[in-house]
Parts: structure tokens; C-alpha cells; sequence
């Protein structure tokens, strides 16, 4: 799947339902939340507002709607 760049995104996949999986790498307990680019070739960069829960982001955080 290529984005609006044309960069070819390896990760993104599609589900036989039709929905699309996109793995990403979240940091938790950010200023300001949103999609910060890409994580190597294996996710997509997102920081979220919410704080870590055991030093980590939790799931809820990384199963958001953008």
C-alpha cells in the first residue's frame, strides 16, 4: 500500500473484512498526540496523551480511531 508520498508501506495490511491493519509504535504521555511519522519498515510513529501504565502505553491507547 503506498502513501500519499508514494513511500511503498510494507506493514499496512488488509483484513478479508476489509479493514486495515496498521502496526504502531506508541509513546505514551505526550504534550501534544498524533501521528509522528515512521517507525523504521515495521509501524507507524503515534504519541498519545494518555500516561504509561506499568511503563508502557496501554493497549487502549494503541487501538485508537485517528
Amino acid at each position: 500500500m503506498a502513501s500519499a508520498t508514494g513511500r511503498h508501506l510494507p506493514f499496512v495490511r488488509g483484513t478479508r473484512s476489509g479493514e486495515v491493519e496498521v502496526p504502531l509504535r506508541v509513546s505514551p504521555g505526550a504534550k501534544h498526540r498524533g501521528l509522528r511519522g515512521i517507525y523504521g519498515y515495521a509501524a507507524l510513529r503515534a504519541r498519545v496523551a494518555a500516561p504509561p501504565q506499568n511503563g508502557k502505553a496501554d493497549a487502549k491507547g494503541s487501538r485508537t480511531s485517528w
